[in-house]
């Protein structure tokens, strides 16, 4: 242990140094404690973001695609498989207001 000096002037310059270090250490560890709390809350935010996400990739209607619900041929497949011997006509519909 450090020899304490006997002059009461020297004593509390000393005394005083260690208020300022402790005052400035418990700055330090409040703001430490505050900047924890500050990426707590974003790392829960992240998570959360993060599992929304998963769920819509991996859910079972992110599985279904529009084509595959569909039982209507498209048109461009029902007239590839058309045969050629039969012939198209097209009409063109007005509609009168």
């Amino acid at each position: 242990m450090t020899e304490l000096p006997d002059d009461v002037e020297q004593l509390k310059a000393m005394l005083l140094k260690l208020q300022e270090e402790s005052s400035a250490l418990k700055m330090t560890v409040d703001t430490q404690a505050e900047e924890v709390v500050e990426l707590e809350n974003k790392m829960q935010l992240l998570l959360e973001q993060l599992n929304l996400s998963k769920s819509k990739r991996f859910s079972a209607k992110s599985e279904k695609s529009p084509k595959a619900l569909s039982t209507k041929p498209s048109s461009k497949m029902h007239c590839q498989n058309r045969p050629r011997s039969i012939i198209r006509k097209a009409e063109n519909h007005y509609l009168q207001s």
